[in-house]
């Protein structure tokens, strides 16, 4: 796998409150805030980073990604279980489901059971 900056997989914030009225808490009224911003590897969701933050970003270094600190507790219990690694996983539960082959309980790579919401059950009874 060949090796890339860390700084390669970062994003960009930018949140202009120069011409406005009011702020937000990261950009008051009459303030630019720019930062870098990474996606986890694991649940993608994106993280701001936190300019007053001392302590290391939290990293997988099997899949050589960031992860986020959610992710980063998780890691020892679950081992790395990319995001995509994921989607293909209940991707192909879900086409097994299709065919007949799996029962109606649907689990992720973890193996945590993805339970439909009861308001799905409802309205899938009706139709």
């Amino acid at each position: 796998m060949p090796r890339h900056s860390l700084r390669s997989l970062e994003g960009y914030l930018q949140i202009d409150h120069r011409a406005a009225p009011s702020g937000t808490l990261l950009a008051p009224a009459g303030s630019n805030f720019e930062t870098s911003t990474i996606t986890c590897s694991h649940c993608h969701s994106v993280q701001i980073f936190n300019p007053f933050r001392t302590r290391p970003r939290e990293y997988c270094r099997s899949c050589d990604k960031y992860i986020c600190d959610p992710c980063a507790g998780r890691l020892p219990i679950e081992g790395c279980v990319p995001f995509a690694k994921r989607l293909d996983e209940m991707e192909r539960q879900i086409r097994a489901a299709e065919a007949g082959a799996l029962g109606s309980v649907l689990v992720d790579p973890a193996g945590v059971p993805l339970v439909a919401s009861t308001t799905d059950t409802m309205h899938a009874d009706k139709a």
